[in-house]
């Protein structure tokens, strides 16, 4: 459904501080920044490849729901349902087909990348309402 990890500083000296986000094992195509102005809920999608955020500053609240469990009456709602809480230095790669939304508290800046060119809302936001 997702990796979260924390990701620390691989390498440092006087000059800088190097961390490495993702090697190899996620190929983006689109990268965005994104700062958040006022408290927010975004999302209430789903795509057909994986996304990335990490957040540099601030925090934000997951929810994921695997939409292919959803109407399997013998799945439990831990199996098809998550909650995560992210905080500076948290990588999140959501797999393809998991609804998420995310509440970002104002003032989080979070990088988010795609494993799929990014066209238009209309054409690679699959609408879902996350519970």
């Amino acid at each position: 459904m997702y990796t979260l990890k924390h990701i620390n500083i691989a390498h440092s000296d006087e000059r800088r501080d190097l961390s490495i986000l993702f090697n190899g094992d996620f190929n983006a195509k689109q990268i965005k920044l994104i700062k958040v102005k006022k408290d927010s809920i975004l999302g209430n999608h789903y795509h057909e490849y994986r996304e990335m955020f990490y957040i540099l500053k601030g925090q934000a609240k997951y929810f994921l729901e695997d939409i292919d469990l959803d109407h399997i009456a013998t799945t439990s709602f831990y199996d098809r349902e998550k909650e995560l809480t992210l905080k500076q230095g948290d990588l999140l790669i959501i797999q393809p087909r998991i609804a998420h939304k995310a509440m970002f508290h104002k003032g989080t800046i979070t990088i988010e990348a795609t494993e799929s060119e990014y066209i238009s809302p209309e054409f690679n936001d699959k609408r879902y309402e996350v519970k």
